[in-house]
C-alpha cells in the first residue's frame, strides 16, 4: 500500500530486508538451474485480507553460480524495501521471474518451515508502525526443481519425493521442471553490516516476525 506524503510524493520506504532464493536441482538430466539472478517479488496480505503485489528492484542483485559444479545450484540474494502503510501484514507467496524457469512470472509454492520431525507450512507476519522504519531480516527460500515434462512425466518424480520428505510435497508445476518448496527460514538480524546503506542511514529498528501456520 503506498502513501503519498504532504507534497505528494510517495513516502519513503517502511520495511526493509533480505530475501535469498535458492534453487537445486534434483536427480535426473535436463535440469536448467537459472545462471543469473531472479527477478522476485512479495504477495502480502493485508489484515483486511487483501493481496498486494509489487517487484523486489535491487540495483545490485546477489548472484551465485557455480558453472563448473551445477549441481550446487543458484542463489539470488536480494535487498527489498517496501512502503506499507502502518498495520498487521503476512507475506504469502512469492513471485519470480526468469527465462530459464518459464516465459511468464512463476508463483512459487508455499513456505515449507522445517520443525523438529515435520514440516509446517506458513506465512511470516509482521507489523508496521505508525513512524520510522523496521528491518525484518534475511529470509532464506530454497527450492527443488526437477527434470522437465508433462504432469505425468514428472509425477513419478514428485511422488518420490513426496516419500522422501515424509510429510508430502508443495510445488509449482512448470513443464521445463516444477519448482519444490524444501525449506524456508528467517533470521531476525542484529547485525548490521550486512544490512543496505538506506536502512542504516535511517536506523531502522530490528522488528521480529513470527510464521503463522493453517
Amino acid at each position: 500500500i503506498l502513501e503519498a506524503g504532504p507534497d505528494g510524493e510517495a513516502e519513503p520506504p517502511s520495511v526493509f530486508g533480505i530475501v535469498e532464493v535458492r534453487i537445486v536441482p534434483g536427480a535426473g538430466g535436463g535440469i536448467v538451474i537459472p545462471d543469473s539472478a531472479i527477478q522476485a517479488g512479495f504477495v502480502i496480505e493485508t489484515a483486511d485480507g487483501e493481496e498486494i503485489f509489487d517487484w523486489i528492484t535491487d540495483p545490485e542483485p546477489y548472484h551465485r553460480f557455480d558453472r563448473t559444479n551445477p549441481g550446487a545450484g543458484q542463489k539470488t540474494r536480494l535487498n527489498f524495501a517496501l512502503t506499507l502503510a502502518p498495520g498487521e501484514y503476512k507475506i504469502v507467496g512469492l513471485i519470480g521471474m526468469h527465462p530459464d524457469l518459464a516465459e511468464d512470472p512463476v508463483g512459487f509454492p508455499s513456505f515449507r518451515i522445517p520443525s523438529g520431525m515435520e514440516s509446517l507450512i506458513g506465512n511470516l507476519s509482521f507489523s508496521v508502525p505508525e513512524s520510522g522504519c523496521i528491518y525484518i531480516g534475511d529470509l532464506s527460500l530454497e527450492y527443488l526443481r526437477v527434470p522437465p515434462g508433462s504432469r505425468t512425466e514428472q509425477n513419478t518424480y514428485l511422488d518420490q519425493e513426496a516419500e522422501r520428505l515424509r510429510d508430502g510435497i508443495h510445488y509449482s508445476y512448470l513443464r521445463g521442471g516444477s519448482l519444490i518448496s524444501i525449506s524456508a527460514s528467517i533470521d531476525n538480524l542484529t547485525e548490521r553490516n550486512s544490512w543496505d546503506e538506506e536502512p542504516l542511514e535511517r536506523a531502522c529498528r530490528v522488528k521480529s516476525t513470527r510464521w503463522i501456520f493453517g
